[in-house]
């Protein structure tokens, strides 16, 4: 049976991003993915926007991922050379809609976000094919499309690169407990992990179910979409949104990464995924686009498509479950999820990482306290003294470069790494001091400073696990 550190479910651009994180910093990863390949479900059949921000409800969940993940995803979109365009969006209002942009300009700045309401002037130099009964807009420069399926594919590449394992035809069919550890039964064989993460979309009420963790409802509505010829794109500038209502953002006018334009997407409430496009939805979008875009082209249609989207409550679902430890739910992830997809992962890796060194202090104080109850006697070698110290050379690189890298793109995850490094550091350190000392006393020197060494990485965990969250959710989630 594979034992490994973590086990992701879930192939969608949540999935693929948070196992790309982990990989990247090191920890074991198997993502199992019920379909044929990644990106089959909600991440291939979307929107595609980027979005600024400005819409979610303050101190929620999907506001602050939003705010990350627009941050992160311009130079995520450029490492990996995925299509996109930071092509900015406007909300266009009719006469009398003022009052209703000015509800999105406050939770704009409540939310940390760029944006400003501009005159119909202004808004047609920014997009000069909005409609005559647009009035004011609201505009928020950094907002723009990439294409969602290309970027969860490329996280499920680089992922593989640095090590992960990505499993296809592998739903999971029942998930227990054994020896701390949990086991995941697979059409593909078992799996065995310390950490798993539901990360299933659609499917995450049910992989909660089999894991007996914490219960919740899922709602699924349909998205319907126009696809129009690339000749069409020189026509749209930027995405076009419309005053959103109850039931979602409403359906827009938008370019696409790869030169499309796309017109939609409904909100048809449905059971389950069903992603047959329905007559009357494609009429609803007919009706609806030339309220705000003046040139509608519905004769350039190359294609039609609709997608579903599981929604669970208000807002997002990310945390570690209370009943089952170590068995994280990242459920419910709707608009904007594939906005914040890269903050989630690099919350969730962030988190294990910094559990994984608390866990290695605990192996390191048991392993100290043997020591000092029955010690043994240390073999001094000039080859063991020389590989540890090459081991405290890299390590210590390691450490300085990750915490810069982490300054620099205000990393939680990157930064719970570095202290990674730095535990190495001191860990091998004393294992050295202890080698050098062993030859000088019967002390049992490697044990107590082992167990020093250990509460200093309980420390340096814990301290990681804020840093995790602070920067990102400003409180811990539970609270």
């Amino acid at each position: 049976m594979r034992d490994t550190d973590v086990i992701l479910i879930g192939g969608g651009v949540v999935g693929c991003a948070t196992a790309d994180a982990l990989a990247r910093r090191g920890a074991s990863v198997v993502l199992l993915e019920k379909g044929d390949d990644v990106a089959v479900g909600a991440s291939r059949a979307n929107s595609g926007i980027v979005h600024a921000g400005y819409d979610c409800e303050p101190n929620t969940l999907k506001a602050r991922f939003n705010r990350r993940g627009n941050e992160m995803m311009w130079t995520l979109a450029r490492e990996l050379g995925v299509p996109n365009k930071k092509c900015g969006s406007l909300v266009a209002a009719p006469e009398g809609g003022e009052e209703g942009l000015r509800v999105l300009l406050g939770k704009a700045e409540k939310n940390g976000v760029r944006a400003e309401i501009v005159s119909r002037e202004r808004a047609l130099e920014i997009e000069p094919n909005l409609s005559d009964d647009v009035r004011f807009c609201l505009y928020a420069p950094e907002a723009g499309v990439i294409s969602p399926y290309k970027l969860t594919i490329k996280l499920a590449e680089r992922a593989v690169l640095n090590g992960a394992a990505v499993v296809t035809e592998a739903a999971v069919e029942k998930i227990s407990q054994t020896d701390g550890k949990y086991v995941l039964s697979t059409p593909k064989g078992d799996l065995k992990c310390r950490f798993v993460v539901n990360c299933a979309g659609a499917g995450a009420e049910k992989v909660n179910v089999l894991a007996g963790a914490e219960c919740f409802e899922t709602v699924f509505r349909r998205g319907d979409y126009f696809v129009l010829d690339s000749t069409e794109g020189d026509n749209v500038s930027t995405v076009i949104f419309p005053l959103p209502t109850a039931a979602g953002k409403g359906i827009l006018v938008a370019p696409t990464a790869d030169g499309n334009v796309i017109y939609g997407p409904t909100s048809v409430p449905v059971n389950g995924a069903d992603t047959a496009v329905a007559s009357d939805a494609l009429d609803e979008i007919r009706r609806a686009v030339p309220l705000t875009y003046r040139r509608p082209a519905f004769n350039k249609c190359i294609r039609v498509y609709a997608g579903v989207r599981a929604i669970v409550g208000d807002d997002f679902i990310v945390r570690e479950s209370d009943v089952r430890p170590g068995f994280f739910t990242v459920a419910g992830i709707c608009s904007p999820g594939l906005t914040a997809a890269p903050a989630i992962a690099e919350y969730v890796a962030g988190l294990i990482v910094s559990v994984l060194i608390i866990f290695m202090g605990f192996e390191l104080a048991r392993s100290s306290i043997e020591k000092i109850i029955s010690p043994e006697a240390t073999i001094f070698s000039y080859a063991a003294m020389g590989v540890l110290i090459a081991a405290i050379l890299v390590k210590l690189w390691l450490f300085y470069f990750n915490r810069k890298i982490a300054k620099r793109i205000n990393s939680a995850s990157i930064a719970a790494t570095s202290m990674d490094s730095l535990t190495d550091v001191i860990a091998t350190a004393v294992v050295l001091a202890a080698l050098i000392g062993g030859q000088y006393t019967d002390f049992p020197i490697d044990g107590v400073a082992g167990v020093i060494v250990a509460i200093f990485i309980f420390r340096s965990g814990w301290g990681a696990v804020k840093s995790t969250q602070a920067p990102l959710l400003g409180r811990p989630m539970s609270k």
